[in-house]
């Protein structure tokens, strides 16, 4: 569970939701009560050996970072 806790501190409260829609900021929230519940989810996840399909989704969207926009996308 450390490592859990490790990286639910290091997930950053601006960023982007995912397709579970769960943000970062929530997971901090929950702070120890959440972190056993996504080591179950976790633990029966891998031991049962795959994942759902919303797990294997990422929603991706580009951000112009002040390039020439005329060259992008390349």
């Amino acid at each position: 569970m450390k490592i859990i806790s490790k990286r639910v501190a290091a997930m950053g409260k601006n960023k982007s939701i995912g397709p579970d829609g769960i943000s970062g900021e929530i997971l901090k929230l929950g702070g120890k009560a959440m972190i056993q519940y996504l080591a179950r989810f976790l633990d029966i996840t891998m031991n049962n050996g795959n994942l759902s399909s919303d797990l294997k989704r990422a929603m991706v969207f580009p951000v112009h970072k002040g390039c020439n926009r005329t060259l992008w996308p390349l």
